[in-house]
Protein backbone atom coordinates (compact mmCIF):
# COMPACT_ATOMS: atom_id res chain seq x y z
CA UNK A 1 0.00 0.00 0.00
CA UNK A 2 1.47 3.35 -1.04
CA UNK A 3 1.06 6.16 1.50
CA UNK A 4 1.03 9.81 0.38
CA UNK A 5 4.29 11.61 1.18
CA UNK A 6 4.10 15.10 2.62
CA UNK A 7 7.06 16.85 0.90
CA UNK A 8 5.92 20.45 1.64
CA UNK A 9 8.64 21.22 4.24
CA UNK A 10 11.37 19.91 1.92
CA UNK A 11 10.17 22.10 -0.95
CA UNK A 12 10.06 25.10 1.33
CA UNK A 13 13.59 24.42 2.54
CA UNK A 14 14.74 24.13 -1.07
CA UNK A 15 13.01 27.37 -2.04
CA UNK A 16 14.55 29.19 0.92
CA UNK A 17 18.00 27.85 0.04
CA UNK A 18 17.60 28.94 -3.58
CA UNK A 19 16.46 32.43 -2.48
CA UNK A 20 19.50 32.77 -0.21
CA UNK A 21 21.80 31.82 -3.08
CA UNK A 22 20.19 34.41 -5.35
CA UNK A 23 20.41 37.03 -2.59
CA UNK A 24 24.12 36.29 -2.13
CA UNK A 25 24.73 36.64 -5.87
CA UNK A 26 22.83 39.94 -6.02
CA UNK A 27 24.76 41.24 -2.99
CA UNK A 28 28.09 40.35 -4.60
CA UNK A 29 27.04 42.07 -7.84
CA UNK A 30 25.95 45.17 -5.89
CA UNK A 31 29.21 45.31 -3.94
CA UNK A 32 31.23 45.02 -7.17
CA UNK A 33 29.18 47.85 -8.70
CA UNK A 34 29.82 50.08 -5.68
CA UNK A 35 33.56 49.32 -5.80
CA UNK A 36 33.65 50.12 -9.51
CA UNK A 37 31.82 53.40 -8.93
CA UNK A 38 34.26 54.40 -6.18
CA UNK A 39 37.25 53.54 -8.38
CA UNK A 40 35.86 55.69 -11.18
CA UNK A 41 35.15 58.59 -8.82
CA UNK A 42 38.80 58.65 -7.68
CA UNK A 43 39.81 60.11 -11.02
CA UNK A 44 37.96 63.39 -11.74
CA UNK A 45 38.23 65.60 -14.79
CA UNK A 46 37.50 69.32 -14.63
CA UNK A 47 36.73 71.14 -17.88
CA UNK A 48 36.70 74.94 -17.68
CA UNK A 49 34.77 77.00 -20.15
CA UNK A 50 37.23 77.71 -22.92
CA UNK A 51 40.12 76.71 -20.62
CA UNK A 52 42.46 73.77 -20.12
CA UNK A 53 41.41 70.25 -19.13
CA UNK A 54 42.83 69.34 -15.72
CA UNK A 55 43.00 65.77 -14.37
CA UNK A 56 43.36 65.45 -10.59
CA UNK A 57 44.04 62.27 -8.59
CA UNK A 58 42.91 63.03 -5.01
CA UNK A 59 44.68 59.97 -3.60
CA UNK A 60 48.15 61.49 -4.02
CA UNK A 61 49.25 64.41 -1.90
CA UNK A 62 50.32 66.93 -2.94
CA UNK A 63 47.84 66.71 -5.78
CA UNK A 64 49.51 66.32 -9.19
CA UNK A 65 47.91 68.38 -11.96
CA UNK A 66 47.93 67.39 -15.61
CA UNK A 67 46.79 70.02 -18.07
CA UNK A 68 46.67 70.58 -21.79
CA UNK A 69 46.30 74.01 -23.34
CA UNK A 70 46.87 75.48 -26.78
CA UNK A 71 48.06 79.06 -26.73
CA UNK A 72 49.68 81.19 -24.04
CA UNK A 73 49.30 80.43 -20.34
CA UNK A 74 48.79 82.91 -17.52
CA UNK A 75 50.10 81.57 -14.21
CA UNK A 76 50.06 83.48 -10.91
CA UNK A 77 52.63 82.19 -8.44
CA UNK A 78 52.89 83.03 -4.77
CA UNK A 79 56.21 83.97 -3.17
CA UNK A 80 56.79 80.39 -1.94
CA UNK A 81 55.55 78.60 -5.06
CA UNK A 82 57.58 75.75 -6.57
CA UNK A 83 56.93 74.71 -10.16
CA UNK A 84 58.32 71.70 -12.01
CA UNK A 85 57.65 69.87 -15.25
CA UNK A 86 58.18 66.11 -15.31
CA UNK A 87 60.05 66.45 -12.03
CA UNK A 88 62.43 69.11 -13.37
CA UNK A 89 62.45 72.53 -11.67
CA UNK A 90 61.59 75.61 -13.75
CA UNK A 91 63.81 78.67 -13.63
CA UNK A 92 61.74 81.87 -13.48
CA UNK A 93 63.25 85.20 -14.55
CA UNK A 94 61.87 88.65 -13.85
CA UNK A 95 61.88 90.39 -17.24
CA UNK A 96 61.63 93.79 -15.54
CA UNK A 97 64.55 93.21 -13.19
CA UNK A 98 66.58 96.43 -13.02
CA UNK A 99 69.87 94.69 -13.63
CA UNK A 100 68.59 93.06 -16.83
CA UNK A 101 67.54 96.36 -18.45
CA UNK A 102 69.75 99.11 -17.02
CA UNK A 103 69.61 102.59 -18.50
CA UNK A 104 72.19 105.36 -18.31
CA UNK A 105 72.67 108.37 -20.54
CA UNK A 106 75.02 111.33 -20.26
CA UNK A 107 75.34 114.61 -22.11
CA UNK A 108 76.89 118.07 -21.98
CA UNK A 109 76.09 121.41 -23.51
CA UNK A 110 77.18 125.04 -23.47
CA UNK A 111 74.53 127.69 -23.00
CA UNK A 112 74.26 131.10 -24.62
CA UNK A 113 71.45 133.40 -25.62
CA UNK A 114 68.81 132.10 -23.21
CA UNK A 115 68.22 132.11 -19.50
CA UNK A 116 66.83 128.56 -19.84
CA UNK A 117 69.24 125.97 -21.22
CA UNK A 118 68.05 122.42 -22.00
CA UNK A 119 69.69 119.12 -22.83
CA UNK A 120 67.40 116.54 -24.47
CA UNK A 121 68.05 112.84 -23.97
CA UNK A 122 67.09 110.22 -26.59
CA UNK A 123 63.40 109.40 -26.90
CA UNK A 124 62.24 106.25 -25.10
CA UNK A 125 62.24 103.29 -27.55
CA UNK A 126 58.99 101.79 -28.81
CA UNK A 127 57.45 99.21 -26.50
CA UNK A 128 59.47 100.44 -23.52
CA UNK A 129 58.93 102.54 -20.41
CA UNK A 130 61.86 104.42 -18.90
CA UNK A 131 62.10 104.64 -15.12
CA UNK A 132 64.60 107.32 -14.03
CA UNK A 133 65.91 106.89 -10.49
CA UNK A 134 68.88 109.24 -10.31
CA UNK A 135 70.11 112.53 -11.80
CA UNK A 136 73.60 113.92 -11.37
CA UNK A 137 75.07 117.06 -12.94
CA UNK A 138 77.93 119.50 -12.78
CA UNK A 139 76.81 123.03 -13.58
CA UNK A 140 79.55 125.52 -14.49
CA UNK A 141 78.35 129.13 -14.43
CA UNK A 142 80.65 131.79 -15.78
CA UNK A 143 81.95 134.43 -13.34
CA UNK A 144 79.20 136.66 -12.07
CA UNK A 145 76.40 134.34 -13.28
CA UNK A 146 73.95 132.74 -10.83
CA UNK A 147 71.94 129.52 -11.13
CA UNK A 148 68.27 129.90 -10.24
CA UNK A 149 67.52 126.17 -10.41
CA UNK A 150 67.93 122.92 -12.29
CA UNK A 151 65.07 120.65 -13.39
CA UNK A 152 64.22 117.25 -14.85
CA UNK A 153 61.46 117.85 -17.37
CA UNK A 154 59.22 115.97 -19.72
CA UNK A 155 57.31 116.76 -22.90
CA UNK A 156 56.03 120.31 -23.26
CA UNK A 157 58.33 121.65 -20.55
CA UNK A 158 56.50 119.77 -17.79
CA UNK A 159 58.69 119.84 -14.67
CA UNK A 160 59.08 116.38 -13.18
CA UNK A 161 61.59 117.29 -10.46
CA UNK A 162 63.24 120.46 -9.23
CA UNK A 163 66.82 119.52 -8.47
CA UNK A 164 68.63 121.75 -6.00
CA UNK A 165 72.35 122.20 -6.52
CA UNK A 166 75.14 122.40 -3.98
CA UNK A 167 77.93 124.93 -4.40
CA UNK A 168 81.35 123.32 -4.35
CA UNK A 169 84.59 124.82 -3.05
CA UNK A 170 85.03 126.52 -6.38
CA UNK A 171 82.31 129.16 -6.87
CA UNK A 172 82.16 128.29 -10.55
CA UNK A 173 80.90 124.71 -9.90
CA UNK A 174 77.49 123.57 -8.69
CA UNK A 175 76.90 119.84 -8.20
CA UNK A 176 73.56 118.04 -8.49
CA UNK A 177 73.21 114.55 -7.03
CA UNK A 178 69.54 113.68 -6.63
CA UNK A 179 67.48 110.50 -6.22
CA UNK A 180 64.24 110.73 -8.20
CA UNK A 181 61.44 108.51 -9.48
CA UNK A 182 60.14 109.54 -12.90
CA UNK A 183 58.41 107.63 -15.71
CA UNK A 184 58.65 108.26 -19.44
CA UNK A 185 56.73 106.17 -21.96
CA UNK A 186 57.67 105.24 -25.53
CA UNK A 187 58.39 108.27 -27.70
CA UNK A 188 58.72 110.66 -24.76
CA UNK A 189 61.95 112.63 -24.28
CA UNK A 190 63.46 113.50 -20.89
CA UNK A 191 65.04 116.96 -20.60
CA UNK A 192 67.49 118.43 -18.13
CA UNK A 193 67.12 122.20 -17.73
CA UNK A 194 69.25 124.85 -16.05
CA UNK A 195 67.75 128.23 -15.25
CA UNK A 196 70.46 130.89 -15.29
CA UNK A 197 70.35 134.40 -13.84
CA UNK A 198 71.30 135.83 -17.23
CA UNK A 199 70.96 134.85 -20.86
CA UNK A 200 74.31 136.24 -22.01
CA UNK A 201 76.88 133.45 -22.09
CA UNK A 202 75.84 132.03 -18.72
CA UNK A 203 77.89 128.82 -18.64
CA UNK A 204 77.74 125.09 -19.35
CA UNK A 205 76.78 121.80 -17.68
CA UNK A 206 77.22 118.03 -17.84
CA UNK A 207 74.38 115.73 -16.77
CA UNK A 208 73.74 111.98 -16.33
CA UNK A 209 70.43 110.19 -15.80
CA UNK A 210 70.18 106.53 -14.77
CA UNK A 211 67.48 103.96 -14.11
CA UNK A 212 66.07 101.05 -16.08
CA UNK A 213 63.74 100.13 -18.94
CA UNK A 214 60.53 98.13 -18.65
CA UNK A 215 59.54 95.98 -21.64
CA UNK A 216 55.82 96.55 -22.26
CA UNK A 217 55.59 94.04 -25.12
CA UNK A 218 55.82 90.92 -22.89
Amino acid sequence: MNLPVNDGPAKRRSAVHEFKNKLIVLSVVGILAVIGSLMNSRQSVVQGAGGPTVSIDPVQLPLPVKATQSGPWTVNLGPDAHVSIAGQPITVKNLDEKGRNPYQQSGATGCNGSGLCDFAFPAVPAGKRLVIEHVSANVNPNPGVGVNGTFLEGAGGFTVFSLPGTSMATPELIAVNQTVLAYFDAGQTPFYRVAWSTSSNPGAFQVTISGYLVDLTK
